[in-house]
């Protein structure tokens, strides 16, 4: 079994996506398993998985969000990384 997995900037947004290759053994009967119950199992699978991440992704951004309006509500600001205070002590590979 393969599977590509990848992301890409679009209209705004991400879009994330998913490919899987697979094959079966015994070319007839195979082929026959594939038909009647692989590929929707697969499928299902896959879009679970997909359904799961966006969860994660759109909770993760709301939290990101709620987090950002504290520190502006309580500090007028966004606090920062010290790294904009003392450039000094940033890493020169970052």
């Amino acid at each position: 079994m393969k599977a590509l997995n990848w992301v890409k900037r679009e209209d705004g947004g991400t879009r994330y996506g998913s490919e899987v290759e697979y094959v079966l053994p015994y070319p007839l009967l195979g082929k026959l398993m594939d038909i009647l119950m692989v590929k929707r199992a697969v499928a299902r699978s896959i879009q679970k998985s997909l359904e799961r991440l966006r969860t994660v992704v759109e909770e993760s951004s709301r939290l990101q969000d709620s987090i950002e309006d504290r520190q502006r509500a309580s500090t007028g600001s966004l606090i920062r990384p010290l790294s904009h205070r003392y450039p000094e002590y940033v890493s020169s590979r970052e």
